[in-house]
């Protein structure tokens, strides 16, 4: 599972964010909050990261604190 990625932001529009870390870019869906606070692109940033796996997909989404995660994790968790 990954939970946290450090790296340099390489894009970001309305619906996410890509982060390259160690040569990898990681593609991350991610609040309109988060992203208006994350930095500019190419700058060196640190994200939260919730590790959604179903069958078709494996999906990653991005936090900038602790507490929104927190919250989204708990929103996902109610059936």
């Amino acid at each position: 599972m990954i939970a946290s990625l450090r790296g340099r932001l390489v894009y970001k529009d309305a619906q996410g964010a890509v982060i390259e870390c160690g040569g990898v870019g990681y593609g991350l869906a991610m609040s309109l909050s988060s992203l208006a606070r994350i930095g500019s692109e190419g700058s060196e940033v640190h994200v939260l990261v919730h590790t959604h796996v179903s069958q078709d997909a494996l999906r990653l989404y991005g936090f900038l604190d602790a507490e929104e995660r927190r919250s989204f994790e708990v929103l996902v968790s109610i059936t």
